[in-house]
């Protein structure tokens, strides 16, 4: 199917204890921005709040849900943890971006994912940019 994007684990609070997250998690994020931060060189937007977030990029995928189920296990360990950070964080959630040349598309989150979302409550948000570049 060609795919691209990447999936993102996001926390963001006004203030975060990154070296907590980190040590609890045992990952390290792709990712540390803290409030007030510049969101780029352009210095046109800053960062409202302390954010920590782990990425993974995806190239040429062919099935979205094995590449978000393998995602969820690399946190499947510190379940309990991640629960905890939801009830303390303003935003604790998982976004899903995916890109293609396809001017449509479509996928199923098949039974096992829904039910590995469900354990781990959470917000799962789609991100999804289409070129429309197919012809009939």
């Amino acid at each position: 199917m060609d795919l691209k994007g990447s999936i993102v684990f996001n926390i963001s609070n006004e203030k975060l204890d990154f070296v907590e997250i980190e040590n609890n998690l045992h990952i390290k994020p792709t990712r540390i921005m803290e409030k007030d931060q510049f969101i780029n060189d352009y210095k046109e937007c800053k960062v409202s709040s302390d954010r920590w977030s782990y990425k993974i990029k995806i190239e040429d995928s062919v099935d979205l849900c094995n590449d978000l189920l393998k995602f969820l296990e690399i946190f499947s360990p510190h379940l309990n943890y991640i629960k905890k950070l939801s009830l303390e964080n303003e935003n604790v959630s998982i976004d899903f971006y995916i890109s293609s040349l396809y001017g449509q598309m479509g996928f199923t989150l098949n039974k096992k994912i829904i039910k590995k979302l469900l354990v781990f409550e959470l917000p799962l948000n789609f991100h999804i940019l289409s070129f429309g570049d197919v012809k009939e």
